[in-house]
């Protein structure tokens, strides 16, 4: 396969691919473990080929991706797959984490927020320390059947060990009680779970399904 782009300039296609902005290189730092350095670095020669652009807006500069980048970055997918020698096992176990835990998650943050009283639905005021405690442990549990399934992905695709470690972390905060760490903050769960569910989307080219 001839390839236009290397690994690292992947990286920050794809970024831009699930996020369409960068206007903060932290925030890129954070998501793909480049440096920030290597992030300002790689965008002017990801500009010259044509598969970003450069706006300005008074004193602020963002870049956005191109319809070739989206083509470009699209096809390293394709070649990351077909890389692991694997392809098949890796997109069913993409398919597991979208049908399966992503269902799931969905549903406990829904039942975070919102409670069935009555057979209405009513907003938690978190007054019941033991509602709320049962979410979080099912949130929790089902976090340790994620990270099964995304170190078995990680370990063809090492890409995903990132969300491996950021998950992890929010959900120790959780443990802690810090539990701005469920949804609020922004490295929370809910945060990096929506950017690893954006990254499986784009695998296996599928829309998200609100």
């Amino acid at each position: 396969m001839d390839l236009e782009i290397r690994e690292n300039e992947f990286l920050i296609l794809n970024y831009l691919d699930v996020f369409r902005v960068i206007k903060d290189v932290k925030k890129v730092e954070k998501s793909t473990g480049l440096k920030s350095e290597e992030v300002i670095a790689y965008l002017p020669k990801l500009s010259e080929k044509g598969f970003v652009v450069k706006e300005t807006k008074g004193t602020i500069e963002s870049w956005r991706i191109t319809s070739d980048g989206e083509k470009v970055v699209n096809s390293y997918r394709q070649f990351m797959l077909d890389r692991t020698g694997q392809r098949e096992a890796i997109i069913k176990k993409f398919e597991e984490f979208e049908d399966v835990y992503n269902v799931k998650f969905k549903e406990l943050v829904t039942a975070w927020q919102v409670k069935i009283i009555d057979g209405r639905p009513v907003i938690n005021d978190h007054s019941d320390p033991d509602y709320d405690s049962t979410i979080l442990r099912q949130i929790l549990d089902l976090h340790k059947s994620v990270l099964n399934i995304l170190k078995e992905i990680a370990s063809a695709i090492p890409m995903f060990t990132t969300y491996i470690r950021r998950l992890d972390y929010a959900a120790k905060k959780i443990e802690e009680n810090e539990l701005e760490y469920l949804i609020r903050n922004e490295d929370s769960y809910h945060n990096v779970w929506f950017e690893l569910h954006e990254n499986v989307l784009k695998f296996l080219g599928r829309e998200r399904r609100e």
